[in-house]
């Protein structure tokens, strides 16, 4: 069975959903949600107050690490080099 609902919610095979998803938004949910976590974190960095790992975990990342390491791969900067070419 690829889905069933149940008390208002709807339950689909992951790689179902994921080949729905990539269907009706061009891209994959994985990159839709780093896109989305990037964003927002950005928008936190313009706000000037905090630093970048409490900005990692407000966006869902545990590792700072892996958090510059994504934001690299979506903006091409890392967040330090983002927030100097903002002049932050």
């Amino acid at each position: 069975m690829k889905y069933f609902c149940t008390k208002g919610y709807v339950f689909l095979n992951a790689s179902y959903l994921s080949r729905l998803f990539k269907q009706y938004t061009g891209e994959n949910f994985r990159d839709y949600l780093i896109n989305i976590r990037i964003s927002h974190a950005i928008e936190l960095m313009e706000q000037n107050k905090y630093k970048i790992y409490e900005i990692s975990q407000m966006c869902g990342y545990n590792n700072p690490k892996y958090f510059t390491q994504q934001f690299k791969q979506v903006t091409s900067l890392s967040p330090t080099e983002y927030l100097a070419q903002k002049g932050h």
